[in-house]
This record gives structure tokens, sequence and C-alpha cells, in this order.
């Protein structure tokens, strides 16, 4: 089995059986999560955090592949809630990955040459 991977997010909102506007098959609080690589995702929350999670929140999401699956598929499920100087540390760590990157990307893209006939 492969190391534990853990990706940030941000809760963009959250949905339970209580809420206005749900109306819920099941027991179980999910949350609509922004990733620090923009994906956006609704995924499960641990049953221990749920009353805890609010919208903004910074949370850790389990990447890591559930073993009940033959083909292993993540468990898409938040496992943490950072706040604080520790949201914000992971936050800025990951926004400075992704810039850097983006530009790797770019410096190793051909760049474009200069037509060499012109018409006229």
């Amino acid at each position: 089995m492969s190391v534990p991977q853990y990706h940030p997010g941000k809760v963009m909102d959250t949905y339970s059986a209580g809420d206005s506007g749900v109306i819920a098959g099941a027991l179980g609080i999910q949350a609509m999560v922004r990733m620090w690589d923009g994906h956006t995702l609704v995924v499960n929350v641990d049953q221990k955090l749920g009353g805890k999670l609010k919208t903004g929140d910074v949370v850790l999401v389990d990447y890591y592949p559930s073993e009940k699956f033959e083909t292993p598929l993540p468990r898409m499920a938040v496992a943490k809630i950072l706040r604080g100087d520790k949201a914000r540390k992971i936050v800025d760590e990951y926004k400075d990955y992704k810039a850097r990157m983006s530009r790797t990307k770019r410096q190793s893209q051909p760049q474009e040459k200069a037509h060499s006939r012109y018409i006229g």
C-alpha cells in the first residue's frame, strides 16, 4: 500500500440532514471543498469533526486508498481541520508550490518561433 496522502483545501459549504434546503436519505455530513490545485469536490466529513466544521475552514482531505475496493480509490474524507497559523502556513506553502510548478511548466514549453516567410 502507498504512503498516506492528505490534500489541503478550503471548505466552501457543508451539507447535513438537519440543514434547511437539504433532504437526506442518510445521516452524515458532506463538505464542498476547494482543493489547493483549484478542483472543487464534495467529500464526506469524519463523524468526529462534523459539528466542528465551518465554512472557511482549511481542512486536510484523506486521499489514502481505501482497502474496501479492489481498485484503490481515495477515501476522499475530511480528516483534520486546521485553523490559525497552521492553516495559513499550509495554504501559503501550497500556493508557493503551485506557482513554482506553473513557472516550471511555462519554462519547459517550446518558445514560438517567428515565421520565416511573409505574405505581401
